[in-house]
């Protein structure tokens, strides 16, 4: 059936006039929902009226239809308001509204709504007309229900996962930062630039037919290092910012925008790779500092607030090598480091399992949330005696 079948489209109109404040909403992408946006003074707003949502809502943003932003009302965000670009929509009774959010989330749907959008940039717009004209199963409401109750389950199982990673990340973080601070008659005051060698190798001697993986800005994080799905290309048709070489155990350290922290260790599989320079490469002297410690140390807040004090520029901060090396800090013997360096790997282990957990979850929900709309596989009865029983 059409969405049009089982969604009225609704007019709510506030004067903005008659508002002090208005409490904006707004749309995640690819369906990930509806969000308290921001509070604004009314004062400020240049729209005369704006429309009101009610819990149970269905909205879209028409500009962003191609990134999935679509969603349904909870009761956070009943009583926001949206401009016109935000069609709002009446859910009828053959639909449960977040059954209609878990379409929403299927390549499906996204991949409908794409289609139906018109225009030749990006941005394209869906209109109510043809949004209202997609395709979508509808099983009967108790089907509905078995699925948004197990999906439901599913999600608290994801979130439940999440907040353990995120308990051992704020663990390792407390720990890392006692660890450092420790201190000691041995420990010496020095800069990052005198235990560590930035940006030691180049790519002057590389032959142009030379397949490299190349690892750019985007592929980096410190939450999830280097992306597995680097780009392999010959060395003469890469990007003229692939420049610098890296080995095993080497610290990449992202030059622009370090609030984000696009911070990485170089893993052995790609020793003799090549980075961007966009990236600092930190290579620690092993006559006096562990490649370990110098990665521990570039995850602390305080080595981030070093960069971000020298960054310059407004819409893309950037700092210079030189800013890297300037970063002061207190260097314990080897030994001192050895533990130090023992004690944060095996927290990350920790992190890495709790993050795959995550993963694996969210890989489990996406293939049974398919196989629960496809139509081909049913919750049976049994799951409302369960149900009743839990």
């Amino acid at each position: 059936m059409q969405l049009g079948e089982v969604l009225r489209q609704v007019h709510r109109p506030v004067e903005v006039a008659k508002l002090s404040v208005v409490p904006f909403a707004g749309l995640r992408w690819y369906a990930h929902g509806v969000y308290p946006r921001d509070i604004v003074d009314a004062r400020t707003v240049k729209t005369a009226r704006l429309n009101a949502l009610e819990e149970g809502d269905v909205t879209y943003n028409r500009m962003w239809a191609t990134k999935a932003a679509f969603g349904v009302v909870d009761r956070i965000t009943a009583g926001c308001l949206v401009t016109n670009d935000f069609p709002i929509f009446c859910v009828q009774e053959r639909f449960m509204p977040f059954f209609l959010r878990l379409l929403f989330q299927t390549m499906n749907f996204q991949g409908s709504a794409a289609s139906a959008a018109t225009g030749t940039t990006e941005r394209r717009r869906l209109n109510e007309r043809d949004f209202l004209k997609i395709e979508v199963a509808c099983p009967p409401i108790l089907e509905q229900k078995r699925i948004v109750d197990l999906m439901s389950s599913v999600d608290s199982y994801i979130a439940a996962l999440q907040q353990q990673a995120d308990a051992a990340r704020s663990a390792r973080s407390a720990v890392l930062s006692e660890l450092l601070s420790a201190g000691g008659d041995d420990w010496t005051e020095t800069t990052l630039g005198e235990v560590a060698e930035l940006n030691p190798e180049a790519t002057k001697n590389f032959h142009a037919d030379r397949v490299i993986r190349y690892i750019d800005l985007a592929s980096v994080s410190h939450e999830a290092g280097i992306s597995p799905n680097l780009t392999e290309v010959e060395y003469g048709d890469a990007p003229g910012r692939a420049r610098r070489v890296v080995r095993a155990a080497d610290v990449l350290v992202s030059t622009v925008r370090p609030y984000l922290k696009g911070f990485a260790q170089v893993p052995k599989h790609l020793d003799g790779e090549v980075a961007s320079t966009g990236f600092a490469v930190v290579r620690a002297k092993p006559e006096t500092t562990l490649a370990g410690f110098v990665w521990a140390l570039v995850g602390t807040a305080d080595f981030v607030l070093h960069l971000m004090d020298r960054a310059t520029g407004s819409s893309y901060p950037a700092v210079r090598p030189e800013d890297i090396a300037s970063y002061s800090l207190m260097l314990p013997p080897i030994k001192q480091q050895r533990r130090i360096v023992e004690i944060i790997s095996s927290m990350d282990e920790l992190i890495q399992s709790a993050d795959k957990a995550v993963a694996d979850a969210k890989n489990l929900r996406s293939g049974l949330l398919s196989d629960l709309l496809s139509g081909d596989h049913e919750i049976p009865e049994s799951y409302d005696r369960l149900l009743g029983a839990a």
